[in-house]
């Protein structure tokens, strides 16, 4: 699935499912309460992933003050994978970034939650343990994750 220069606006687990593979370009995400923005839950670890490049992370219209109360994302099964790359995080976004699904069913063990090149006020503070930094995007871009990029017209990247 491919989504590009699109505005996406939740509350909790906006971007959610199970076996996609799912590449987000240039896109708005807002948050409109505290809450995740991302729960993946693929059954294995080449199951789905998604790739959030280049978007600005920011509070919704009318959401009043999100300072910190906001997460990344949280895993709905022990294989989830979610990864920003070159993304702006506003304020909303916790210090942490990532979240546990649960506390008596956290599915942090096989979990691959990371980052690349994050800017912004949220991209400052202690990470969850169960994250990574990455030191380069190579691994995650559109061809590594939608197998070609033949299909799209790249005036629109």
């Amino acid at each position: 699935q491919y989504y590009g220069h699109s505005f996406i606006q939740g509350a909790a687990d906006f971007i959610f499912g199970q076996h996609a593979f799912a590449f987000f370009q240039s896109c708005t995400i807002a948050s409109t309460a505290a809450g995740t923005i991302t729960a993946h839950g693929p059954s294995s670890s080449t199951d789905g992933i998604y790739v959030i490049n280049q978007a600005t992370l920011q509070t919704a219209s009318g959401a009043g003050s999100l300072t910190g109360q906001v997460y990344l994302g949280r895993p709905w099964s022990q294989y989830a994978r979610v990864v920003f790359t070159n993304t702006n995080m506003g304020a909303h976004i916790n210090g942490a970034g990532w979240s546990q699904w649960s506390s008596t069913m956290p599915n942090t063990a096989h979990v691959l939650f990371a980052e690349y090149n994050s800017v912004g006020p949220g991209a400052s503070g202690t990470r969850a343990s169960f994250s990574k930094k990455l030191s380069s995007a190579a691994g995650y871009t559109i061809q590594d994750v939608l197998g070609s990029r033949g299909w799209v017209d790249t005036a629109y990247l």
